[in-house]
């Protein structure tokens, strides 16, 4: 959130869906409730997995972005870098009036590979 006003929501999950964190922006109200919320993650992750059949062709999934009509969603994979396998997720929302794809260049995507440099460490 402190990356930049227009995000809604950040957080994290495991592949298996397991939450492992999530943060609001100040004041915001949320737009799903708790279960609502547990239900995009997962969707997210079928979202995910979904493009695994053309890797071997296009290369991992990065980034699944979705445009609704109330809110815009990114979903950045974060890989094992022994296994290759895709070991949790990076969710994040933002206002629909947000140029989101200008907050995850410059913003969400560096923060992203900041974190794969961490996992790579532990």
């Amino acid at each position: 959130m402190e990356k930049d006003k227009a995000i809604r929501f950040a957080g994290a999950a495991t592949s298996d869906g397991e939450i492992l964190a999530t943060v609001y922006r100040e004041g915001l109200t949320p737009l799903l409730t708790s279960q609502e919320s547990q239900l995009s993650i997962m969707q997210s992750l079928i979202k995910m997995n979904m493009g695994k059949t053309l890797e071997p062709k296009l290369g991992k999934t990065i980034c699944i972005f979705t445009e609704y009509q109330n809110v815009k969603t990114a979903t950045f994979a974060l890989y094992n870098q022994q296994t290759l396998e895709q070991e949790a997720i990076v969710l994040a929302s933002f206002d629909k009036s947000a140029d989101a794809y200008l907050i995850i260049e410059e913003k969400i995507k560096p923060l992203v590979r900041q974190i794969r440099k961490s996992i790579e460490v532990a």
